[in-house]
């Protein structure tokens, strides 16, 4: 009689069991304690200071940027803001990032933009020679956290970039690693703000589709849009992006026909504000932005995942190659972007 009684007691918790496991293995994991937090950080565009070819160079300026935050987005202990909403705001506050050299504007900044880190560089060609320099400052102290030189022929401009942006994560991880055994033996972790990046993991496989607002690639060599190429590069991305079966790409025709509608209230129909209105409007809760700039005919193009609520740049990816090739070179980035965990 006994036994029966306690059977029948313990039902109702056996069959509550399932529910709370499922429950507690959806819970998103804790930074381990021997994590540093990761840092907030914005990649401001580069100064072009060129002899030669200045007005020509000038897209680089953007491109630069571009490459490091494609670069860095991947990188344990970066979140990386997404360049064109900190272009919104430096333009609505008509501030002017360039020649930032003393702590103080670096800092003013940096709080203005909500971050705890700037990645500043320059570029100078001088003919047939670039050098280009690139640095992290914190924005509290105006330390420099880490920096980084390439220099080498114009030609290998694009494969200059790339040993800049490995350069540069390099050093950071140095510094990372040393934070992180700081961390571990003080117990804390010093002045940054907790900021882990949980809640970006992928929900892929383990619940609801991603939908994402997939949006014209920006010409960096025109003042501002997608130029000749950059709608059939995001509908070759977006296409290749279809084919992961746990995300879902929002309707281009109906994104089109939103942002076509911003555009008769803003200026900038593709810049920062009227695209994360437009992927709101549409439920994207991703937006996929990207950018291409060719030369000397190699074109190189890259895209970013953001996050629609934060502008933070979940996952990035990067492809370079010859203009022929842009096809290739799409569903290279699409592969990329599918394989890495967001």
């Amino acid at each position: 009689m006994g036994r029966t009684s306690t059977h029948f007691a313990l039902s109702p918790f056996r069959l509550l069991l399932p529910v709370i496991l499922a429950m507690f293995l959806c819970l998103p994991a804790a930074p381990r304690a021997g994590d540093p937090p990761e840092i907030r950080i914005a990649v401001l565009s580069f100064d072009n200071e060129s002899l030669t070819d200045s007005v020509e160079l000038e897209p680089f300026r953007r491109g630069i940027a571009d490459a490091l935050v494609c670069g860095l987005s991947g990188e344990k202990g970066f979140r990386v803001i997404e360049r064109t909403r900190i272009e919104a705001l430096l333009s609505e506050l008509k501030l002017n990032a360039s020649g930032l050299v003393d702590p103080e504007s670096t800092q003013r900044l940096g709080r203005i933009l909500g971050v705890q880190a700037l990645v500043l560089g320059s570029f100078a060609v001088v003919e047939n020679e670039v050098r280009i320099d690139a640095r992290i400052a914190e924005v509290e102290t105006g330390h420099v956290l880490t920096a980084e030189e390439v220099s080498g022929e114009v030609e290998d401009f694009f494969d200059l970039e790339q040993a800049l942006v490995d350069g540069i994560a390099s050093g950071f991880r140095q510094r990372y690693s040393a934070r992180a055994s700081a961390a571990v033996k003080q117990g804390s972790s010093g002045k940054m703000e907790a900021g882990g990046r949980t809640g970006t993991v992928s929900t892929r496989e383990t619940g609801a589709p991603h939908r994402l607002a997939v949006f014209p690639f920006e010409d960096l060599q025109e003042r501002s849009g997608p130029g000749k190429w950059g709608e059939g590069i995001a509908a070759g991305v977006a296409g290749c992006l279809s084919k992961d079966p746990h995300v879902e790409i929002v309707d281009r025709n109906r994104l089109r026909e939103v942002v076509d509608g911003l555009a008769l209230k803003t200026k900038d129909p593709l810049g920062e504000r009227a695209m994360t209105r437009a992927g709101k409007i549409v439920g994207a809760n991703v937006l996929v932005l990207g950018s291409f700039l060719s030369f000397q005919s190699r074109i190189k193009i890259l895209v970013r995942l953001v996050k629609t609520e934060t502008g933070e740049v979940i996952a990035a990816a990067r492809a370079t190659g010859r203009i022929g090739d842009r096809s290739k070179l799409e569903e290279k980035l699409a592969a990329n972007i599918i394989r890495s965990e967001w």
